[in-house]
């Protein structure tokens, strides 16, 4: 399982998912299933301040 964090600090969505896509070629390089891991996007200071938003809370539940 990969946490990509800060991702509330980037408004664009595609910039997130190159981030993930070269974690994922990342993965794969080093012989770790990077098309089958899980990636949970989101901020752990967000979650640590108990924002409720998509990248606060919630994703380090999805955890």
């Amino acid at each position: 399982m990969v946490f990509l964090n800060k991702c509330d600090l980037v408004d664009d969505e595609e910039l997130l998912e190159l981030v993930e896509m070269e974690v994922r070629e990342l993965l794969s390089t080093y012989d770790f299933p990077g098309d089958d891991t899980p990636v949970i996007r989101g901020s752990a200071l967000k979650a640590l301040e108990g924002d409720a938003g998509e990248y606060g809370e919630k994703s380090v539940l999805d955890l």
